[in-house]
């Protein structure tokens, strides 16, 4: 498996970019520009990997059209990423268990892809959580910072 080192956050940004390119057809993609040069402890696959996830996730909320916003935050021992859409949000009775398997909105879903990329975080020492937001749905990786 992929061990776990310094990475940089622009390398799994520009990763899952690339990957999903395709799919965004008309929606458009808010990436910080220039990306800050932080470095966080974890796996650019396995970060990649859930980035990708989210991004998946609010592509298919949006159903072609809309706006996906990437942002990030840094202190001293965090770096946060959050993905936001402004896409028809997530529905009450579904937030609750958005984290638990098989729970999903979509007729194609598993409802496992929330789980395995908390799974995904907890193993590189970082947290995924959902945020709530008035309009569309927010979801914050945290990963541990290391000194550039």
């Amino acid at each position: 498996p992929d061990p776990l080192r310094a990475v940089r956050v622009a390398d799994f940004i520009g990763g899952a970019r690339l990957i999903l390119r395709e799919r965004l057809g008309g929606i458009a993609l808010s990436v910080p520009d220039p990306l800050p040069e932080l470095m966080v402890h974890g796996s650019v696959v396995r970060f990649e990997q859930v980035l990708v996830n989210l991004l998946g996730n609010a592509i298919e909320a949006l159903d072609g059209a809309g706006r996906i916003e990437i942002e990030i935050a840094a202190d001293a021992s965090a770096v946060r990423l959050s993905v936001s859409d402004d896409g028809p949000g997530i529905a009450p009775e579904l937030a609750a268990q958005l984290f638990l398997p098989f729970a999903t909105s979509r007729p194609s879903g598993l409802g496992l892809g929330l789980v395995i990329a908390q799974d995904i975080m907890a193993e590189c020492g970082g947290t995924l959580r959902q945020l709530d937001r008035a309009r569309g749905a927010c979801f914050e990786m945290t990963m541990r910072r290391v000194a550039a």
